[in-house]
């Protein structure tokens, strides 16, 4: 997600990661193998990979909009203003607020407020409206990135967790480099405006989806340790009577 997508500073900042080193004897773990059982962090990916997917809405949106209304450069520096604060802004509560809640609920809440905020700035296109959707944009970005981190260094270690860093990496450049690719002519075509609110809106449902098949998968996981319990309580009971 340019700039804003592949920035490491919030993930590491949150949760302290601690360097290891290689190993030489084990043969190292790929990424899709190290992402078995660990599906909440596919789920962050997925959500991830639709945010940095359209970021360009908001660099070659905003770009285009200012050359349209006869203000280049004042659009995208109001939203990168605005953005950068909001960054900072996230970065100093990122390691409070990702602490406190569970971190795919919480990276798919703030990737659906950044789809919020993109669809604001397709609705009120004002230079000042621009800044404080970007800010807001800011917060939700570190946020989101801090909680996928988070997922990534409370379920794995050493080989595993730098497989799934670099994993995390390639999601982020492949999905802002087909984001670029195609911003151009979708601009082109629809206009920026309307760019931003289907951007905002891909992104949003991408974002609530992974919350509803994260909530999904731990409710499935509650029943069968319920049952797999009271099977065992019953065959004890069973084993007491005779």
């Amino acid at each position: 997600m340019g700039g804003g997508c592949r920035s490491p500073r919030a993930g590491m900042l949150a949760v302290g990661i601690v360097g290891e080193r290689s190993p030489s004897t084990r043969e190292l773990p790929s990424i899709r193998g190290s992402l078995v059982g660990r599906q909440d962090v596919l789920y962050g990916w997925i959500a991830r990979g639709a945010g940095c997917l359209t970021w360009f809405s908001f660099t070659l949106g905003l770009s285009v909009i200012g050359a349209e209304r006869g203000q280049p450069g004042v659009y995208l520096a109001a939203g990168m203003s605005g953005y950068g604060i909001g960054s900072v802004v996230g970065t100093m509560i990122s390691l409070a607020v990702v602490r406190r809640f569970a971190p795919v609920p919480l990276a798919g809440t703030v990737w659906a407020l950044m789809g919020l905020c993109w669809i604001g700035m397709g609705v009120w296109t004002t230079p000042a409206a621009v800044a404080v959707l970007g800010g807001l944009s800011g917060v939700t970005v570190v946020l989101g990135i801090a909680a996928i981190s988070l997922q990534i260094t409370r379920t794995s270690a050493g080989a595993e967790r730098r497989a799934l860093l670099s994993g995390q990496s390639v999601v982020v450049n492949a999905s802002s480099s087909a984001g670029l690719l195609i911003g151009g002519p979708v601009i082109a075509m629809v206009g920026a405006e309307h760019t931003f609110i289907g951007s905002g809106l891909l992104t949003g449902a991408v974002a609530i989806g992974v919350v509803v098949a994260s909530r999904n998968r731990a409710a499935r996981e509650t029943a069968s340790c319920q049952t797999a319990d009271h099977v065992r309580d019953r065959d004890q009971h069973a084993g007491r009577a005779a």
